[in-house]
């Protein structure tokens, strides 16, 4: 019966572990993420807004704002707006959330600094 008391306060044990570390990921994938980037052609700032649907179901609705100035001969034109929002699905085996229209992928990146939208990286400002 011992034995039995300690094999089962393990088991609590470990499942707690468990739990506890899958929760933080979780947690972790919720927030303001930023993303500005400029070449020739343009000017932009990107906002990535992720928040969780639903717990048990493991959806998320992303959020996208983006700004941009496009750069014609050297001069750059007034700004424009866009937005766009979808949901999508956490796959804890890989790590990844993926939307279904489109197949935009994110990942955590490899420094938890931020995200990775497809390769594009994004910081986290807020929780």
């Amino acid at each position: 019966m011992k034995s039995f008391k300690i094999n089962l306060f393990v088991l609590f044990c470990g499942l707690m572990i468990f739990a506890t570390c899958k929760s933080n990921k979780e947690q972790n994938l919720s927030g303001v993420y930023v993303n500005d980037g400029r070449s020739e052609f343009s000017v932009a700032s990107d906002t990535l807004i992720i928040s969780e649907l639903n717990s048990e179901s493991m959806t998320f609705l992303i959020e996208r704002h983006t700004g941009f100035n496009s750069i014609k001969n050297g001069r750059m034109l007034p700004r424009q707006y866009e937005q766009s929002k979808w949901v999508g699905n956490w796959d804890a085996n890989h790590q990844v959330l993926t939307e279904g229209q489109y197949g935009r992928q994110i990942r955590i990146s490899p420094d938890h600094q931020g995200i990775l939208l497809r390769t594009t990286p994004y910081q986290k400002v807020k929780n």
